[in-house]
């Protein structure tokens, strides 16, 4: 995983979260969403990172038993040599569904480069495969780049959507017809070659260096492969979203959805039930749809998705979350009912239509944070409902999470976190997610406190449409307990949901 020289607001994460987990060789395992855990959790990796802020808290993802691409076949046992295949004329030839080829960055900082031949418009997946355990500081952080005949950069990939391993995983849709090279590099490598500064996981030279990859095209005959129909832009065209569990039947297989923008002014539209058969004690259920990044540094999309909605089948109109994709809010996680019929519309930002203008998201049903139980009282700090840990302690911080409603508007709740005894003396991050995740709320404000009501120096923001709500590395001053305040300006009219979602994370003091 690359990292920015800058303060990263890293979102650490404790079960399998919105993306696929399972056998399948490029499939990713663990975490990008701090929540409960899932009961079907294949595993729970924790990303190597430390002292970063918690995320809210999005549904735990153990997903699809593969990738989706038709015929991802099986691995060579073992890699081979240091790889000939070097540079662009000497790329090695990969054909599209066939078995996954077996190579090694031996030594570490070397490139790897391979072609296959590509049709225009073909919903294409590459992925590399090469730890064994999520975020093994042993096994290369891998990162791919797409590049056309001419040798243009088209895409780059460092993890996948969402960051639940540091193996690379690219969705893309090609442009045109012909061939197409991908350059297979260590991240540290990656970094020198793109002369960007920064950081990677771990250190320069890794013991474990083989990895296969595998290229093919998504086989949208599955019905969690979804695929916009392009029957029309209004809700009666809806494209239906269907649901199937892994193959050994324990959780949902993450749904792909990808559509192409045929101008500016489009919007796809989409149709879909949530399972009843998702166990959600002490929680509710949540349809969570996380955009894959765009531009040449993401999927290689011309365009970012613009608005993204939630509305009723019955009442097309009646929006229950909606975010702006394009510049604001990062994804869609949003309180839905089992057995009712919604929609979900994608579209277009708008000004001028790009060359290659398409998307991809990942859709889970899944379980949500655990829900707030104490409304009718914790709107007084002296009666703070306590906050859940969530999957204990990961390395040696503390992790607490909650979502909630603020209705009314004039709502306001308290929760108090129990800070462990060595912890006292550390910082406190918090992430809260509410507007920016498709809430009606607005304004949503959120404080930490003293037990006796004394602010936190630092210890208070509040989201707007752009601007999430984030604290991070607040001084915990030696308190025992401290108490998280949440309340919100007003309620979208035009937005009926009222929901929240929040994670903490207590960093210990090295």
């Amino acid at each position: 995983m690359f990292r920015p020289v800058r303060t990263a607001l890293t979102l650490i994460t404790v079960a399998c979260a919105l993306a696929a987990c399972g056998t399948d060789p490029t499939t990713p395992s663990a975490v990008d969403a701090g929540t409960a855990l899932d009961s079907a959790a294949a595993d729970t990796g924790v990303a190597a990172d430390t002292g970063s802020v918690a995320d809210t808290g999005s549904p735990a993802d153990t997903g699809a038993a593969d990738t989706g691409a038709a015929d991802t076949g099986s691995a060579a046992d073992t890699a081979g040599p240091p790889s000939k295949y070097n540079s662009f004329d000497t790329a090695l030839e990969l054909t599209l569904g066939a078995d996954a080829t077996a190579e090694s960055l031996n030594p570490t900082g070397e490139s790897d480069y391979f072609k296959f031949e590509g049709k225009k418009g073909a919903a294409t997946y590459i992925g590399v495969a090469a730890q064994e355990t999520a975020f093994d500081a042993e096994a290369i952080d891998t990162v791919i780049t797409l590049y056309d005949a001419d040798k243009n950069k088209i895409a780059v990939n460092d993890d996948p959507t969402p960051r639940n391993t540091n193996d690379s995983a690219l969705y893309v849709i090609l442009p045109k017809d012909g061939t197409y090279y991908v350059v297979v590099q260590e991240c540290w490598t990656w970094l020198a070659s793109e002369k960007i500064s920064g950081s990677c996981a771990e250190s320069k030279i890794k013991t474990k260096t083989d990895y296969t990859i595998f290229a093919g095209t998504l086989n949208d005959k599955l019905s969690w492969i979804v695929k916009d129909a392009e029957t029309g832009d209004a809700a009666a065209d809806a494209t239906k979203i269907g649901y199937e569990k892994n193959t050994a039947g324990t959780s949902y297989n993450t749904v792909r959805i990808f559509g192409l923008f045929k101008d500016a002014t489009d919007t796809d539209w989409y149709t879909f039930v949530m399972p009843s058969d998702i166990t959600t004690t002490g929680s509710r259920l949540q349809g969570s749809f996380t955009p894959h990044p765009a531009g040449v540094d993401g999927n290689g999309s011309t365009t970012t998705i613009g608005l993204a909605a939630i509305s009723l089948a019955s009442a097309p109109t009646a929006v229950v979350a909606s975010v702006d994709l394009a510049n604001k809010g990062t994804a869609l996680g949003v309180p839905l009912k089992a057995g009712e019929t919604y929609l979900l519309s994608v579209t277009h930002p708008g000004g001028t239509a790009g060359a290659n203008d398409f998307y991809f998201m990942n859709h889970r049903p899944s379980s949500d944070n655990p829900l707030e139980a104490a409304d009718k009282t914790n709107d007084d700090i002296k009666t703070a409902e306590a906050m859940q840990t969530g999957q204990g302690t990961v390395e040696t911080n503390t992790y607490f999470f909650i979502t909630g409603d603020i209705a009314p508007a004039s709502d306001v709740d308290h929760f108090s976190l129990a800070i462990p005894t060595g912890e006292e003396t550390g910082t406190i991050n918090v992430a809260c997610s509410a507007q920016r995740a498709g809430s009606g709320l607005r304004g949503f404000e959120m404080a930490l406190m003293k037990e006796d009501g004394a602010q936190l120096s630092g210890g208070a923001t509040i989201e707007s449409e752009a601007i999430g709500a984030v604290l991070t590395g607040v001084e915990i001053g030696g308190a025992s307990k401290l108490i998280l305040r949440l309340k919100a300006d007003k309620q979208d009219p035009a937005v009926s949901s009222t929901f929240y979602r929040c994670g903490v994370q207590v960093v210990k003091k090295k």
